[in-house]
């Protein structure tokens, strides 16, 4: 068993190692859709606002003629194989990683615990529901002051620029029946220097999400409510957790580039 463990083990690391080859084909001929969201931390272009757009390429099915069209359909075959297989190890590569990126973490979080209470994940949830509120009203409000204790300074500046900019262009982004469903933590950063510590947290959650013309109340953009997830970084702050870090366009790569590790156990 630990044999064959290994032999698939060393395949998934060889397609993986041509994700170039995939991901090239699949910005060749695949459909692209690009979605951002105005709630926090969601970027976007156009107002100051965030619009959820699409974009597409597509070829035309050739009709083949001559002699050459059996070679041609083989070759395409063969391609189509190839890339499937790829795509297969690519996935297979990506689940492993997500399943082992959560157990390290919860291996390292539950040792933790046991030393720093901070880091259990009891007190982690409590202080996440928290920041997620706050964070969302604050933005809604285009008052950073009324999150500040949940943010870093660095992502208080960025969120404040941003409302500030809606506020010179009369745009409110409105907020309504905002849920956080779950929340699981994906990896943990323990070092010596507790200022250093940092973890990331993958978020569900979903919202009423539209934006209007506070002069006239006119809805100038909305994209219903729609459900999300989110990854969230945490870090250490002078009131316990706080918010650094949002990506709103979670990937297989995002998980992939993800560790877990501390300096005390």
């Amino acid at each position: 068993m630990k044999i064959f463990g290994g032999k698939i083990k060393k395949i998934i690391d060889l397609l993986w190692g041509s994700r170039s080859a995939a991901i090239t084909i699949v910005l060749t001929n695949m459909i692209f859709i690009s979605e951002a969201l105005a709630r926090a931390g969601g970027g976007g272009g156009g107002g100051g606002s965030s619009f959820g757009g699409s974009s597409y390429r597509s070829y035309s099915s050739y009709s083949s003629g001559g002699g050459g069209s059996g070679e041609g359909f083989v070759v395409f075959t063969i391609g189509m194989a190839i890339f499937m297989l790829i795509w297969f190890g690519m996935w297979v590569h990506s689940i492993f990683k997500r399943h082992k990126n959560r157990w390290d973490s919860n291996r390292i979080i539950s040792k933790l615990s046991n030393i720093d209470g901070s880091w259990n994940p009891k007190h982690i949830g409590q202080r996440l529901n928290k920041i997620y509120f706050a964070v969302q009203n604050a933005w809604m409000e285009r008052d950073q002051d009324l999150a500040k204790e949940y943010m870093s300074q660095r992502l208080y500046d960025k969120h404040k620029e941003k409302t500030e900019i809606m506020k010179i262009k009369h745009e409110k982004n409105m907020l309504e029946n905002i849920k956080l469903h779950s929340f699981k933590i994906i990896s943990v950063r323990d070092y010596k220097d507790d200022d250093d510590d940092y973890l990331w947290v993958e978020i569900r959650g979903s919202m009423k999400d539209y934006t209007i013309d506070d002069r006239t109340g006119e809805t100038i953009w909305s994209s219903g409510a729609l459900p999300f997830e989110e990854l969230w970084k945490l870090v250490r702050g002078e009131t316990g957790w706080v918010l650094d870090d949002i990506d709103p366009n979670v990937t297989k790569e995002d998980y992939l580039g993800l560790q877990s590790s501390s300096d005390a156990i």
